[in-house]
């Protein structure tokens, strides 16, 4: 039989704010406009450099956010979410003219810039602070933007890329301007990206959030609560901000885990490993069978289900674990119910209900 490995996404909740933050140079930078929570912390933040003529824009760790600023999604992670690139450089000192080619990059799981997956609605980088001079004297503009809208805040100028990104597509470069009189060296500024995406309520982009191991199930009492086992007896936990490991008390690979709550938590797995996990520890329960137990579900804690090898399935009352008769001897991979009463459970060519 082959079984699939655990895999980890983030999601985007109502089309979730996700941004994005960078750090261009020591220097602190001018503050922006007041941004929600989801938000602080998160903004692409580039630096321009007059006489290296460079336009630079990179980014440090990114988590996801739950605010809600519009219809659309509100992107970032430089090199995690999309990525901005830029080639062309160039200032004109009798303009005062600094621009640069810049293109976007959609890293996500999900087209952007497009409601329907057809209509085009474009991707917009708009300026959430900025530019602000960090080296030198004067003040500058964004020279030709597209328009100027309200998004983190009001009067923010934006670029608008016209047409649909899908994943890992690179857009057509557009060209930046910025008036900056010569007595700038450095200036710095805020960027975020929003664009519609036909998929609101969905994984954005796949991580790797476990490094090491095979784990073969994953459930939770909620984003914050989340177990995860596989083998040699290893059990993840998962508080929403990381994973921690949890002693099991067995070498046994554990193939399924279901729960009523965050201290009622069963997995099972081969040799008829049973486990419970009470909020504080695991412990191992008698199951009445040595079969490989794949799978484990319940109505709720007194009424718990596990199947596996041979046909078999054991009930759990809340006290004890007994074998219940399934009338098949295929191996019984999942187990599910609409309540104690209508229970399925399927395996190798058969599903049985009871």
């Amino acid at each position: 039989m082959v079984r699939h490995q655990f895999a980890v996404g983030r999601r985007a909740g109502l089309l979730a704010l996700v941004a994005f933050t960078t750090a261009c140079s020591d220097r602190s930078l001018p503050s922006g406009p007041s941004l929600s929570p989801g938000m602080v912390g998160r903004l692409l933040t580039c630096a321009a450099d007059m006489r290296a003529q460079t336009l630079s824009c990179t980014a440090p760790g990114v988590s996801a956010g739950t605010g809600k600023l519009s219809a659309d999604l509100v992107l970032g992670g430089q090199g995690i979410y999309v990525a901005l690139r830029s080639s062309a450089v160039s200032y004109n000192a009798g303009t005062s003219t600094f621009q640069a080619d810049v293109t976007v990059q959609n890293l996500t799981a999900v087209p952007l810039g497009t409601a329907d997956g057809s209509t085009v609605t474009g991707v917009k980088v708009f300026f959430s602070s900025g530019p602000s001079v960090v080296l030198g004297t004067g003040t500058v503009s964004v020279a030709n933007p597209d328009g100027v809208g309200i998004f983190t805040g009001t009067n923010q100028p934006f670029f608008l890329y016209n047409e649909i990104l899908q994943t890992a597509q690179v857009s057509a470069a557009r060209t930046w301007q910025w008036t900056v009189p010569n007595t700038v060296t450095t200036f710095a500024f805020q960027v975020l990206v929003d664009a519609a995406s036909p998929q609101e309520h969905t994984v954005l982009r796949w991580s790797r959030q476990l490094g090491t191991g095979t784990y073969w199930a994953v459930w939770g009492a909620t984003g914050n609560d989340v177990f995860a086992v596989g083998d040699d007896g290893s059990i993840w936990h998962y508080d929403g901000t990381s994973w921690t490991a949890q002693p099991s008390g067995t070498t046994q690979v554990l193939y399924g885990v279901w729960g009523s709550g965050r201290k009622d938590v069963f997995a099972v797995g081969t040799g008829g490993t049973i486990l419970h996990y009470d909020g504080t520890s695991w412990t191992v329960q008698p199951s009445g069978t040595p079969q490989v137990l794949y799978g484990v579900w319940g109505s709720r804690g007194t009424d718990v289900f596990a199947v596996g090898d041979g046909g078999t399935i054991v009930h759990y009352n809340g006290t004890s674990w007994t074998v219940q008769p399934s009338g098949t001897s295929a191996y019984l991979d999942g187990v599910w119910g609409s309540g104690g009463t209508g229970v399925l459970a399927v395996g190798s060519g058969v599903v049985i209900g009871g």
